[in-house]
Parts: C-alpha cells; sequence; structure tokens
C-alpha cells in the first residue's frame, strides 16, 4: 500500500478518511467519527485537495442523476476526473 495512505493526522489515516469519505458527505457519520475526519483534513493537504474533487464529482453526480439520463460523454468526464484525483 502507498506510503503516503498510512499517514496519521488527527488520530486517522489517509486511507481510513477515504474509506469514510462517502459517509462523511451523507452527513451519516457519529459526531466523534465526524470531528476526527475534520480534524485530519485540516491538517493533510492531500486529503483536503481529493476530499474538495470527490464532492465536486459527487455534486455534479446528483445533478446529472436528477436529470432524465447522464449523457455518456458526461459520464465519462466524471469518471476521469474521479480517477485522476485518486491518482
Amino acid at each position: 500500500m502507498n506510503a503516503e495512505l498510512e499517514r496519521n493526522v488527527g488520530g486517522l489515516r489517509c486511507r481510513e478518511v477515504l474509506a469514510l469519505l462517502e459517509e462523511y458527505l451523507d452527513d451519516t457519520l457519529a459526531p466523534g467519527e465526524q470531528a476526527r475526519v475534520e480534524a485530519h483534513v485540516r491538517e493533510c493537504a492531500r486529503c483536503a485537495t481529493f476530499g474538495h474533487s470527490y464532492s465536486r464529482v459527487v455534486a455534479a453526480m446528483h445533478e446529472a442523476l436528477r436529470q432524465d439520463e447522464l449523457e455518456p460523454a458526461v459520464a465519462q468526464r466524471l469518471e476521469e476526473r474521479l480517477r485522476a484525483a485518486m491518482d
């Protein structure tokens, strides 16, 4: 596993924050867990950058899904951006 994902900040490792990101954005984490994610992201620029990119992709997908259908070109761009953000 990438050593950068093992960095411990605010009581969580980067890989743990990534695993909790969906629940964090959905606001379904317990308050203590949410506070730990926020503490990590305040101190970890890499996770803050990724989290911001991820949240923008999720928001764009939610908006696109509100429409009748997601255009194939839009779906491909979203997938490419998400993959690039995860690298």
